[in-house]
């Protein structure tokens, strides 16, 4: 796959066909749904990615309506994975025309010479543009809606939330030091903070999931809370890694998550909390038991 930026890409770069949207959520149907539309060939498609308009992504503004259902990292594996051979990335500020600026002149360009380009019901600044150009096909207002899959994120339901993408939904990041809690209580964690902090994370809760990190995958059981045992108040995201020993400090680990187990509860004491760990394991390793035979693994997704 070849990544342009959008200072780099000149005019003897040939583009057919051109792409624009927010892919706030990617979704396998929706992807289907463009690429029967579009063309077998995908060596002349460029598609523009431009991030979503309820953050800023010149200041960095934190909103608590800011979310992405897919950091950059998973964007770019998923049209790898999809055969897409050029990507453009370039955020929603940029794309103004008619102000002179290089991103509006080379984009204006494009969509002059494109056979066809397909938009983003929501972006009403390219639909300004189109207006009377038989070019233009404007995707339907649910092909790119990502409220569905984060309703159902924020009430945990990350399976079904799953049957909506066409994958289990997953969270990428570094793994950092914690306080070794679980590894005193018998269970040691992956502490993990997210690549992208506008990253939708499911609703507080231990799931089941799949991790994977250092090519490998390995099972493992998830808890998202703020600990409350502990009467901490900051959220979290570790995993206990199953029949799992090495050393993945500082690592990049990504978590694929299966099915939830049960609410963050806080317990009256530690023995209390090992105790219901101890269960959830139990139920996490049933669940886990016969998973492979339920997805399909390509690069770093889970296809279901």
């Amino acid at each position: 796959m070849k990544l342009y930026q959008i200072n780099k890409i000149s005019s003897g770069d040939p583009f057919r066909y051109i792409v624009i949207g927010s892919f706030a959520g990617i979704t396998c149907k929706n992807w289907h749904c463009l690429k029967n539309t579009i063309s077998k060939d995908f060596n002349n498609i460029l598609f523009i990615h431009v991030e979503d308009k309820l953050f800023s992504a010149k200041t960095g503004s934190q909103s608590k309506n800011s979310f992405v259902l897919n950091s950059r990292s998973e964007f770019i594996d998923f049209y790898r994975i999809s055969g897409v051979k050029h990507l453009l990335f370039v955020c929603l500020e940029e794309l103004t025309f008619g102000n002179h600026n290089v991103s509006g002149e080379i984009l204006s360009s494009y969509i002059k010479k494109s056979e066809t380009v397909w938009i983003d019901a929501s972006l009403h600044s390219f639909l300004d543009k189109s207006s009377g150009d038989d070019r233009f096909i404007v995707l339907p207002q649910s092909f790119n809606d990502p409220g569905i899959i984060c309703k159902l994120l924020d009430k945990g339901m990350v399976k079904e939330a799953a049957a909506e993408l066409g994958y289990l939904y997953q969270v990428r990041g570094k793994v950092y030091y914690g306080n070794s809690l679980g590894r005193k209580l018998g269970y040691p964690t992956a502490n993990i903070l997210p690549d992208d902090y506008r990253k939708k994370i499911p609703a507080k809760g231990v799931y089941t999931a799949l991790i994977h990190t250092d090519s490998q995958w390995n099972k493992c059981m998830m808890n998202i809370g703020v600990r409350p045992t502990l009467n901490k108040s900051g959220l979290t995201i570790e995993a206990h890694i199953f029949d799992f020993e090495n050393k993945i400090y500082d690592k990049n680990v990504s978590v694929h998550m299966v099915d939830k187990l049960r609410d963050e509860k806080r317990f009256p004491t530690l023995i209390s909390l090992k105790n219901q760990i101890i269960n959830d394991e139990k139920k996490a390793l049933n669940v886990l038991k016969n998973i492979e035979d339920n997805i399909d693994v390509k690069g770093e997704f889970c296809f279901i």
